[in-house]
């Protein structure tokens, strides 16, 4: 249905943003990538469709492409903790774990009571701390 009505109206970003969201659920990362591009397009100001894309760039590999969807995301939403929690786990795991860090301090201090994040915070500054304490041996 959702290509149906896209192909009747292939403009209308809530389409593209549901048929992405359909695929990546599928595991068509690749497609899913390509369909919620389009509805980036169409609907810029949606952290949402932002966020969702960063995700889907992610899994695919293409961590330049990921990394700038997601700063959208969080950019349009900065109060959002989705964003911000997939920025402080997007470089955790890209092994830059001083930007992982701000990151989830950043989040901590939009929501200190969140018990997942003070996880975060504290696995993160253990790692940033022990390898600073590697690093000066």
């Amino acid at each position: 249905m959702l290509k149906d009505g896209l192909e009747r109206e292939p403009g209308i970003g809530e389409l593209q943003y549901a048929l992405g969201l359909l695929l990546a659920e599928q595991g068509r990362l690749a497609e899913a990538a390509g369909v919620l591009a389009k509805a980036a397009q169409l609907m810029p100001q949606r952290p949402r469709v932002h966020y969702n894309l960063g995700l889907a760039l992610q899994r695919l590999g293409r961590s330049r492409a990921a990394e700038a969807s997601l700063l959208t995301a969080q950019r349009l939403d900065p109060l959002g903790v989705e964003p911000a929690y997939a920025l402080a786990v997007f470089y955790a795991q890209g092994g830059e774990r001083a930007r992982a860090l701000e990151w989830a301090e950043k989040l901590q201090a939009l929501h200190p009571a969140d018990p997942q994040v003070r996880q975060l915070v504290q696995r993160l500054r253990a790692k940033v701390d022990g390898g600073v304490a590697c690093a000066s041996k």
